[in-house]
């Protein structure tokens, strides 16, 4: 018996084993360059650092937010100085990050993900230039129906001065003009 458990382990066990693990290996594989690709056929930048934070990938739309210099092999705090955070702490923990920031005249909403798995940081930016631009005409459009809605008042209280003034006028002549006329007629 210990023969036929040793052939079984030996010929099916081990062989269909092998075959799931290599199964699962091209599967890995498979997600990984789909996920490369993905990330690659963003319309938006998306860099990945290493625990050092030097760039060590990014998709073609990364290559125009800073075409001064070479962006591979850079630090990220080179190209992107407002991200303060211990990179190393940040990758090894998969924590995350978001800011808003103004690059070359647009303005991005920037994610920090660290991947304790693959230890990388991957930083996706967003465009959000448009909207920026639109919060921007809110507020100034708020800040002129406001200061219209100020003007406005001043005429309305203005206007009701003069309206008051002409009256207490006009009524103050009109009986000082009839008291003397009952004067006359009583004398």
């Amino acid at each position: 018996t210990i023969f036929i458990i040793i052939i079984f382990f030996k010929y099916v066990y081990t062989p269909i084993q092998e075959k799931h693990t290599l199964e699962k290996e091209n599967l890995e594989l498979k997600h990984s360059r789909v996920m490369a690709l993905f990330a690659e056929l963003d319309p938006d930048p998306v860099i990945r650092v290493d625990l050092n934070g030097t760039i060590i990938k990014t998709n073609d739309a990364a290559l125009n937010i800073d075409k001064s210099t070479n962006v591979i092999g850079s630090k990220l705090t080179t190209l992107l100085p407002f991200i303060d955070i211990d990179l190393d702490d940040y990758i090894k923990n998969s924590k995350s990050a978001v800011y808003t920031e103004e690059i070359n005249r647009k303005y991005y909403s920037i994610l920090f993900r660290g991947n304790s798995y693959l230890e990388i940081g991957q930083i996706y930016f967003r465009d959000i230039t448009e909207q920026k631009i639109t919060e921007k005409k809110l507020i100034s459009s708020q800040r002129q129906l406001k200061s219209l809605s100020n003007h406005l008042q001043n005429i309305l209280e203005e206007e009701r001065n003069r309206i008051a003034r002409e009256l207490h006028d006009g009524i103050g002549q009109n009986l000082s003009l009839t008291r003397l006329n009952i004067n006359n007629l009583i004398t």
